[in-house]
């Protein structure tokens, strides 16, 4: 399990990388929709973990596609997975990072970007340090939701972290 230090030193970088989201103002005049706000979250965020990779829509793990078996409403979900944006070291599991799924305001989600955020920090198949379930409304230049993820589950004392130094 991250240290508190460990987590706010991952999470930094990508606060970061939401304020410039946020900033653009072309984006909060056109309001542009998910896949685009991931690709500029990216774009923000490629740079800023040294000695990692920053990616987009990462289907791989090695030369298979990313798969996650985990548990839903008390049943086992198996399911094919594209996470937003992963920072990781790419074929070895020693650096999952972060993974982060990234919503528009007003967001609909069906508890899928959850699913795979718990399955994805839990200790297992992929066992990253932090997930982030992020919600943006770019055109008021706040985020309206924001949860961490560790070990599995919510990290209240992170979350609180982080929703403390967004706008």
């Amino acid at each position: 399990m991250a240290t508190p230090n460990e987590l706010q030193a991952i999470l930094t970088p990508f606060i970061n990388a939401v304020l410039l989201v946020l900033s653009n103002e072309k984006f909060a005049a056109t309001n542009p929709a998910e896949p685009v706000l991931t690709s500029d979250l990216f774009h923000h965020m490629y740079d800023l973990y040294e000695g990692l990779e920053v990616n987009h829509l990462w289907d791989r793990r090695e030369n298979l596609r990313k798969r996650l078996s985990h548990m839903k409403d008390g049943a086992l979900k198996e399911a094919l997975i594209i996470p937003d944006i992963v920072v990781h070291r790419a074929n070895t599991q020693d650096d999952n990072l972060l993974v982060v799924e990234a919503k528009r305001h007003p967001a609909v989600d069906d508890g899928d970007d959850v699913w795979k955020l718990e399955g994805m920090t839990a200790k297992g198949q992929y066992h990253y340090k932090i997930g982030v379930h992020i919600t943006l409304n770019v055109p008021g230049q706040t985020v309206t939701e924001c949860t961490v993820y560790s070990e599995g589950a919510v990290d209240v004392e992170a979350t609180k972290w982080l929703r403390e130094r967004l706008p």
